[in-house]
């Protein structure tokens, strides 16, 4: 997806990574459009980044309309870039079953025939 140290990949990002849930979250996603933001909603939850997070959350909190039931306001983790560059979060039931082996060998976690490890 993206090669860089962690440190840079973060800062990819563009700011601060807020999460909202509303009580009308599609409405909410039109109006953080109109404040210049890029909202995405998934799961039930509206997720944008911001440079100045806990400035935007204020204006947030005095624009929107719909009730604000939960905010979330933290600096980017690795797994906030990798939803920044792909728009999905890394899930384990995703990973193909090859994937999935592989880390398990890796773990020391396969047991093949007569109790023996397998490498």
């Amino acid at each position: 997806v993206a090669l860089d140290t962690p440190a840079r990949l973060k800062e990819s990002v563009g700011g601060d990574v807020v999460t909202l849930t509303t009580s009308d979250n599609l409405r909410a996603g039109v109006e953080l459009e109109e404040l210049h933001l890029q909202p995405r909603i998934e799961d039930g939850l509206i997720r944008f980044e911001a440079p100045e997070g806990a400035v935007t959350v204020a204006n947030v909190f005095r624009h929107l309309t719909p009730e604000i039931l939960s905010v979330d306001l933290h600096k980017p983790s690795l797994e906030d870039v990798f939803i920044h560059l792909t728009g999905r979060e890394i899930r384990d039931d995703e990973a193909s079953s090859a994937d999935k082996m592989r880390s398990q060998m890796r773990s020391g976690g396969i047991i093949g025939p007569g109790g023996r490890r397998m490498s």
